[in-house]
This record gives C-alpha cells, structure tokens and sequence, in this order.
C-alpha cells in the first residue's frame, strides 16, 4: 500500500511543472532577512531587549487611534526645537514614508516603501514594494529652510530592479546592486557610473567618495575602481558604516572595530553604532546589564557620553557631519556632537520607526 502511495505521488509530481521562480520577491525577502539580522546589531541584550521592548509597547500609556497603520496628518508639528534639524529628515513607519522639515512639520508622502536608502537636503532615495529605487524631491521655495517646504516625486537615477542599495549623505554617491551580481557604483553629480561583475549574492553596505562597502560570502571588502580590499570577514559586516578614511564594523561582544581603508585595525571601541560622514566620529550606543542603554560620541582623541536619550536606543544614522538621528522604536532623537546634546522628535500615529531600509 505504502508503495503504491509512493508511486502515485511521484506520478503527480513529474507531471507538474513547477512555477517560475519571482526574483524579485525573493530578493525583497533575502533583503528583509538581512534587515532583520542587521537590525539587531545595537540590541546587545537580544532576547532581553526584545522583551523590554514588548514589555513597554504594554504597559505604557500610548496616545493613538484605535487603527494601527495610521500615520501623522500632514501638517502636524512635532516637539523639536527651533534651530535642531538643518534639512528634511524621513523615516518609516508602517512601511509609510513621513519626512520631517527643519520647521518641524511631519509630511505624510503617501508612499509605501521598503525603506530610506539615503536622503540630503534637496532628495530622498527610497525603495517601494517592488525593489526599485524612487526619488523624492524637496523644496521649500525662496524662503531658505524656515519656508514651506514640499515633497514631489522625481526621476529615479536607477531604471531597474536593486538587490541591495546605499547613498552617501551628501547626495553624490549611490550604489546598487543587479540581480545578477553586479556593483553599479553612480556619481550623481557627475552624471556616471561603474560597474563591477561581482557574482555571488553581493550586498552594498554603505558608499561614500572612497568606494563601495560590500558584504559577499561573509567577506566585508571595499570596492573601488582600482579593485577590491577585504576589511574584516564578520557576520556583523551588514552593519558597517564606511566614513572618511575609516570603516567601523560592529561586533558580537558589544564593541566595534574600526579599520582604515586598507583593513588594518586602528581602534577598538565600547557600543555599537555608525560613522560620520568625514569618519571623524563614531557614534554608538551602549547597552548595560539592566538593559539600560546611552549614547556617546568617540573621535580618536576622547569620548563621551550624549545626554537626553530615554528609551531603549536600537539604531543609529548621520545626517552630516555634526548631526545624528537615534531610534527608541517609538521615537526619533537627534544628536548634535559640537553641543553634545539629543533632542527628541515626537511623532504622530502608531508603529515603530525606521531610519534605514
């Protein structure tokens, strides 16, 4: 009998003809696992700081309506001070993009999307639902900064589907890859580009004026024009941050290692973080036995803590070279290293916040 079921099934099977395979659904799911992954690299504590985080999305008193994907109206103002932010700043939130304006105006896009590749003063770079790469253009008219600014969509510097991608925070940079294994490293300002036939499933980790940061088979290398340097070969790879002349690849035990361009280790830093744009700053978050977190700021010559973070702080993100963002999941920060101070961004609606695709 058994037998006779055996063969049956093996029949049905080899007349069905298996559907072809979506590679673009499975690149958005291999991306969403990698984000997961590289997600969790500030929360030292793992389990411990996952149950923190369930434990205070009950218990504290939350202000929403009762639908769980509403996002801020256009027009709500949050509580950051006069002067905090110097240029739009988006975000998600239920996969809605929100951008944030220096006079402290939430802008609900409108917009679904798998998250921020990279913004600047005047456009955002975003992937949507289908892995391809969306520009959002900012103006805020004749006024400078404190006017009325407005977000429409723009031309995307990228006509087809991205398996992974990255900008550097002033604009210029932007670096995708294929899905056949191709680094296509664009100068935006220039109007060129590059490609490098890595092969493999590469993924871009960060770009800047220095090259391509990319993870492939557990390998994080920097790639320029010249070739390829192996920096570190680390799991945590996904969450390295390559700034200046310096790239700083977070670890297991809590500490990051920072590299020059060539690999070599030139320091060893307590918590877990990002690099400035120039490299000049490290910027990280430690997290304690009790699960009590803090942000600092390390350059080469000191280091020191930045009051004013509550919360337990997951992630971290530059918008230049004096200015960072921090995510308490429900809550934005923002951190000016020269006054050594965070100042918090209160959003409408419900959800956690993300500040990276």
């Amino acid at each position: 009998m058994t037998h006779d079921v055996r063969e049956t099934l093996h029949e049905v099977a080899a007349g069905t003809t298996p559907p072809p395979v979506d590679e673009v659904a499975f690149r958005s799911l291999v991306r969403r696992a990698r984000r997961r992954r590289s997600s969790t690299r500030l929360a030292v504590a793992g389990a411990a700081a996952a149950s923190v985080a369930a434990l205070a999305s009950v218990t504290l008193p939350l202000v929403t309506s009762d639908r769980a994907d509403d996002a801020p109206a256009d027009g709500d103002r949050t509580a950051v001070r006069a002067g905090r932010l110097h240029e739009p700043v988006y975000v998600t939130r239920n996969h809605r993009l929100l951008a944030l304006d220096p006079n402290g105006v939430t802008h609900d896009l409108h917009f679904s999307t798998e998250g921020v590749v990279g913004f600047n003063t005047a456009f955002a770079l975003v992937l949507d639902q289908d892995s391809h790469i969306v520009r959002f253009d900012a103006d805020s008219g004749s006024e400078g900064p404190d006017g009325t600014w407005t977000f429409t969509r723009g031309t995307t510097p990228v006509p087809f589907t991205v398996g992974s991608a990255a900008m550097s925070p002033d604009g210029r940079w932007l670096a995708v890859t294929n899905l056949r294994g191709d680094l296509i490293r664009y100068d935006l300002k220039a109007g060129t580009r590059s490609v490098d036939d890595i092969g493999g499933d590469p993924s871009v980790i960060d770009v800047a004026a220095a090259g391509a940061l990319v993870m492939s088979d557990g390998t994080l290398s920097l790639h320029t024009d010249d070739g390829a340097t192996a920096i570190s070969e680390s799991e945590h790879g996904y969450a390295a941050s390559l700034g200046g002349d310096r790239v700083s690849v977070p670890g297991d035990s809590g500490r990051t290692q920072v590299y020059d361009l060539d690999g070599r280790e030139v320091a060893t830093v307590d918590g877990q973080g990002s690099l400035s744009p120039d490299g000049q700053t490290l910027l990280t978050i430690r997290s304690a036995r009790n699960d009590v977190t803090s942000v600092w700021a390390w350059t080469p010559k000191d280091e020191g803590e930045l009051p004013g973070v509550s919360g337990y702080a997951s992630d971290v993100r530059w918008v230049d070279e004096d200015t960072g963002l921090v995510t308490t999941f429900r809550d934005l920060w923002v951190c000016e290293i020269r006054d050594g101070s965070c100042g918090r961004l209160t959003l409408g609606g419900s959800g956690d916040i993300r500040i990276g695709p």
